[in-house]
């Protein structure tokens, strides 16, 4: 499916891997997207769920996130 996809639209399957589902919409759509957010986005983001749907943050916006909601908290019992 990518192998076609790319073809259709002269994008790399690494760079397209990496489209949101609304994104490869957009490109059926015949909308043009920016690939070197979707390659930033790869190379340094964060990508999660909600009741909402998914959303991704990315640059500058990544390490406050990280910061504030990924905190790393030992859980361990009994000190293995």
């Amino acid at each position: 499916m990518f192998e076609t996809m790319s073809k259709m639209f002269g994008i790399e399957i690494e760079v397209l891997k990496d489209y949101m589902p609304h994104e490869l919409i957009a490109l059926f759509e015949g909308k043009i997207l920016d690939a070197e957010i979707v390659q930033q986005r790869g190379a340094h983001a964060i990508v999660y769920g909600t009741s909402v749907g998914i959303d991704v943050v990315t640059g500058a916006d990544v390490e406050p996130f990280r910061k504030k909601y990924l905190v790393h908290q030992d859980i361990s019992v009994g000190g293995t």
